[in-house]
């Protein structure tokens, strides 16, 4: 599952199709409850759950020090 907000994630899709692998993308921008919830049910559908998830994006603001996303409101998520 490749979740992005720009639609060139389907370019990854490809170039992992290519070399043999299996991708899906969903437009999504994390931001948004709705859309995560989105791509976690389309991660269940197509692969019977969610094994991993890897956020490449973020900031350290407002807390300065990491954190789980688990333990982070839904209100800082435009930080990210």
């Amino acid at each position: 599952m490749i979740g992005d907000v720009d639609p060139a994630g389907s370019e990854t899709v490809e170039t992992i199709k290519r070399d043999g692998g299996e991708a899906i993308f969903v437009q999504t921008d994390v931001r948004e409850a709705k859309e995560v919830e989105n791509l976690v049910a389309m991660a269940v559908e197509t692969y019977g759950g969610l094994h991993c998830a890897f956020n490449n994006a973020g900031i350290l603001a407002p807390y300065r020090s990491l954190r789980l996303t688990t333990q982070l409101s839904t209100t800082f998520w435009p930080w990210t």
